[in-house]
């Protein structure tokens, strides 16, 4: 059964509680939406939501009030709402379950990128072997879609391919989640409010997901065991764990620090000690050591450095293949600048080397690229998705020749993107499905040939020209 939609859980939850006929004070009625929205169509929610509804006063501060604690009503009917839960969740298949309890490790309602999940799922070792030819991503990209037909993970988002790019667990199940994980010891995941349950005697879990606002006492890592595999901190304050405490984590293979306001100065060699470490997201003032090529193990870098660009160590690229062509089933790659535009002088693409297997490509922040050098990319047969945001190309005219055919580009997207002039043809976007432009104030018109692209279904205009919006006009109307 599929999530309903706003308008079907309103209904739902009218029927429940102001009876069939709906007849309900139109005072009410938009945080009586508000409070269907937040059920995110789960029927078995907006029932037990109604029947608290239909024991409180029909005022509008009633309402509110309701509003306000849908969680903690939802938590005081175990028997309603979280057995019904523990049934979907216990008529999973065996090898579906650590990798829904996983997404617990995120806080509540916080929206996951797909590709990290699957990233993180893969170094957690759920899967060891794939169970096909298909590689390790796409096998974990049918586990997560299965999931979500069951419901138990919702999708945020999707990209215009239909592919999931950002899902998150209902916000309601997490209390059902954290009693779980708990009773399985699958992970120990603490809270803002949680009281330390560390306090007095050692944890003997392998999985710990840290929710909460200062890790300025150490005292709950010391209680770690040295065999914790994985470690998820999340903070949004300047008090932070001191760099040390990971040191004595020999076995570690995940570690991952979200929303991190302050800098490590020196967590960097301690981490690159680490041996098993298969994913790895850290923020720094320092640049990355020449160590890190120690870490042979390693499948995921996110690293930002602060206030300066990242640059990986010379040495290191003795275990990363330069040649960028080698990596033959690359499919997805970002590449993003925080560069100052008078800080860099403009990058050339012409002679890098991109794998004929990407299929998505994104360039965000100052690059310079030329805009001939953005031509050339014509020569990626499988190229579907292709970013530009934020000064990423310099020059004021895009001038495609006729032979720059995109054979396979589907979305094309401009951000903040400064060129006057695109001088283009159909013949040069054959499959072209999706064009956005946003915030592209310099743009004097879309190519009017675009209308004979027979592939085109939409072009949609963030505060573009006016010249930019007549010219998608025509083009629509013809």
């Amino acid at each position: 059964m599929n999530p309903l939609n706003l308008e079907h859980s309103w209904k739902l939850l009218c029927a429940k509680v102001f009876g069939p006929e709906y007849d309900h004070p139109p005072e009410l009625e938009e945080i009586g939406k508000q409070i269907a929205e937040k059920c995110q169509g789960l029927p078995l929610t907006i029932s037990v939501i109604a029947g608290h509804l239909s024991k409180v006063a029909r005022t509008l501060e009633s309402l509110m009030d309701v509003s306000r604690t849908m969680g903690e009503i939802i938590a005081s009917h175990p028997d309603k709402f979280l057995g019904v839960l523990g049934l979907s969740y216990r008529n999973l298949p065996n090898h579906l379950k650590p990798f829904f309890l996983s997404i617990g490790s995120f806080p509540e309602d916080y929206p996951v990128e797909t590709w990290r999940l699957i990233q993180l799922w893969i170094a957690e070792g759920f899967i060891r072997r794939p169970e096909s030819d298909k590689s390790l991503e796409k096998v974990e990209e049918n586990y997560l879609e299965d999931l979500i037909s069951r419901n138990l993970i919702i999708v945020n988002k999707r990209r215009f391919s239909s592919q999931i790019k950002v899902c998150g667990m209902h916000y309601l199940l997490h209390e059902f989640y954290l009693t779980e994980v708990e009773m399985t010891k699958f992970m120990h995941v603490e809270r803002n409010d949680v009281v330390l349950t560390l306090s007095t005697q050692k944890y003997n879990g392998r999985r710990f997901s840290f929710q909460i606002n200062s890790y300025s006492d150490d005292r709950r890592f010391k209680l770690l065991p040295s065999v914790a595999r994985s470690i998820y901190l999340f903070s949004k304050t300047h008090k932070f764990v001191r760099p040390e405490v990971f040191s004595r984590f020999h076995l570690l293979r995940v570690l991952t620090i979200f929303d991190v306001n302050e800098s490590f100065l020196s967590i960097l060699p301690v981490i690159t000690k680490l041996f098993h470490l298969r994913y790895l997201q850290v923020r720094s003032l320092a640049k990355l050591p020449t160590s890190i090529s120690e870490l042979q193990n390693l499948q995921t870098l996110m690293y930002e450095r602060s206030y300066n660009h990242a640059t990986l160590p010379e040495k290191s690229w003795v275990n990363f293949p330069i040649d960028m062509s080698s990596l033959t089933k690359l499919e997805a790659l970002k590449c993003v600048s925080n560069a100052f535009l008078s800080w860099t002088p403009p990058i050339s693409i012409k002679e890098s080397f991109f794998p004929a297997s990407l299929k998505r490509l994104t360039f965000a922040g100052w690059f310079g690229f030329p805009w001939e050098d953005i031509s050339t990319l014509v020569k990626l047969p499988n190229l579907e998705e292709l970013k530009l945001k934020d000064h990423a190309a310099i020059g004021y005219v895009w001038r495609l020749r006729d032979d720059d055919i995109f054979e396979s580009l589907k979305l094309l997207l401009f951000q903040k993107v400064l060129f006057t002039n695109w001088v283009a043809s159909s013949d040069n976007l054959p499959s072209l499905k999706d064009l956005v432009l946003k915030k592209c104030d310099n743009l004097k018109e879309i190519p009017i040939d675009f209308r004979e692209i027979c592939t085109l279904e939409s072009i949609e205009l963030h505060n573009c020209s006016p010249f930019a919006e007549d010219s998608a006009r025509k083009i629509e109307k013809e």
